[in-house]
């Protein structure tokens, strides 16, 4: 364990924020000191996340004190851009970068004028500094002058990360404090090692031997391996410091989280169905170009399909093309006997297929619409007064009330906007739209991303819940654990082909070692 330096980076003292009725700190004091990287764990809703939002600027507390290597920080003039300048930056869960602008744009926004000179912003010295900035931090290329919306989810965070860095660089600050937030949630096995890689390397650099960092995340295995100290939260408090993480095991965190231990049987196993209805979905030796070849399988009526692969496998390609996201070259897709390998999004979905995506925010959810909406999105006709083609708001807020009470969506009524609730509500949000939607075909891909172990086994079970109704589902997931706990069948990809297709029933699960082999 990493001692942790007599000089602090920074202080949060008996810090207070609420929301309405809702008190997400509550009198929470942590310490960061100078090179010590210390983790945050806690359910959905434990207020890690307003935790960062106080130390990074977006949000001023009720009460309660920061202290910035020794001194204390006005509230009145702190703000996001006050503390970039002050060396303190924030790596998001969902990523904060703009799609239309390159990655020379993107590293140095809300700091061109480091760049100025006269009113004129020196683009080639940029481009040459974020190239000899990536070089320097990641150790490879990513072309400066390339769109971010085009390069992968892992290297838009390399980005991100190293973002932080460049500008702490820029402005000589050789301490500086980065907010980790969720940074690897939807990372697959590929990207979690260069992003572990980067950590490691930035830590013992010269440039930034001071360097410390605040870790939220929902892999607990993640936090106690990058972390020196662990803040254990609930309920906006913190109830629990781990001063050894070599001592503790993920059992041991989150049990101090929730109040109890894991539950054995995490996955419902006990809830996998051994017999199954007839077939919901075929694929015949479906193609996508320069995605994935050949690929043939079928679901049938209350059976969960896991697909799982490594970065580059076609799986989450895959999610997309039968849900309609994405053109078929060749091959053929039915439902329930049905070809729809040419029709549309709103025809699959009338077909009966539902879709949960890999990014819940720019493709799930609509963040500032409320609940209610959001759900019915995909079912409107069902929504619409008899014989009419008016929306009838009260029938609306009746399915969305009593989707809610199913899927045991924590908020206080369906006229509350997404963008209040936890992750883990979030994503049962756009799972419920499908039941809405009266959806026999669910896709889920990496449908307990950005999600605590809490949240995760509620959805676990609600999963178990849609195929007893015979839903068919296909889950693509990184998480081998979870992949192979839930399904009943496994099929892997790996560069853009089945490799292998595996019977998972709940009394003989194939290892992990079993799955590995055939991912790489």
């Amino acid at each position: 364990m990493v001692e942790v330096h007599e000089d602090l980076i920074v202080e949060l003292q008996d810090a207070t924020q609420t929301f309405g009725v809702v008190r997400a700190l509550d009198g929470v004091s942590i310490k960061v000191g100078k090179g010590e990287f210390v983790g945050l764990a806690g359910e959905n809703g434990a207020g890690k996340s307003t935790v960062l939002s106080v130390l990074s600027g977006l949000i001023r507390p009720d009460a309660g004190t920061i202290r910035l290597r020794g001194h204390e920080v006005p509230q009145r003039d702190w703000s996001f851009h006050k503390a970039n300048l002050a060396g303190v930056f924030r790596i998001y869960q969902e990523q904060a970068l703009l799609p239309n602008l390159s990655v020379y744009e993107n590293m140095y926004l809300g700091h061109e004028n480091l760049f100025s000179r006269a009113g004129t912003i020196n683009r080639r010295r940029m481009r040459a500094l974020a190239r000899q900035h990536m070089e320097e931090f990641v150790g490879r290329s990513i072309d400066p002058g390339a769109l971010v919306g085009g390069l992968s989810w892992g290297e838009r965070q390399l980005v991100e990360i190293v973002r932080a860095f460049a500008i702490a660089s820029l402005l000589e600050i050789r301490s500086p404090l980065i907010l980790l937030d969720e940074p690897t949630a939807a990372m697959t096995h590929d990207d979690l090692e260069a992003f572990y890689s980067l950590l490691g390397r930035m830590r013992t650099q010269a440039t930034f031997e001071e360097a410390s960092f605040l870790l939220v995340s929902h892999r607990l295995d993640e936090v106690l391996r990058l972390s020196d100290r662990v803040y254990v939260m609930k309920d906006g408090r913190v109830v629990d410091e781990v001063t050894d993480t070599g001592s503790v095991d993920e059992a041991d965190l989150h049990a101090a989280m929730v109040g109890r231990a894991r539950a054995h049987n995490y996955y419902c196993e006990d809830r996998q169905r051994s017999s199954f209805g007839r077939e919901s979905i075929q694929l015949r030796n479906l193609s996508v170009k320069n995605a994935f070849q050949d690929v043939s399988f079928e679901v049938h009526e209350g059976e969960i399909v896991g697909v799982g692969g490594v970065t580059g496998s076609g799986k989450s390609e895959l999610g997309r093309a039968l849900a309609g996201l994405s053109p078929i070259d060749s091959g053929t897709l039915g439902i329930h006997g049905h070809d729809v390998t040419n029709s549309s999004v709103g025809e699959r979905i009338g077909k009966g297929i539902g879709y949960v995506p890999l990014d819940r925010h720019s493709e799930g959810i609509i963040l500032y619409l409320p609940i209610d909406l959001n759900m019915t999105l995909s079912a409107l006709r069902q929504s619409a007064t008899t014989g009419r083609f008016i929306l009838s708001r009260t029938k609306e807020r009746a399915t969305a009330t009593q989707a809610m009470k199913r899927f045991a969506i924590r908020a206080p009524n369906c006229t509350v906007k997404p963008a209040d609730l936890s992750g883990g509500n979030q994503q049962k949000v756009v799972m419920a739209r499908s039941l809405v939607a009266d959806s026999t075909v669910l896709i889920l891909d990496h449908p307990t991303r950005g999600v605590d172990a809490g949240a995760k086994h509620e959805i676990y079970q609600l999963l178990r819940d849609l195929a007893d109704r015979g839903v068919a589902i296909i889950m693509i997931t990184d998480e081998l654990p979870e992949l192979i706990g839930l399904s009943n069948r496994i099929v892997v990809m790996r560069g853009g082909v089945v490799t292998q297709e595996t019977l998972s029933p709940a009394g003989a699960k194939p290892s992990e070692e079993d799955i590995v082999k055939a991912l790489v």
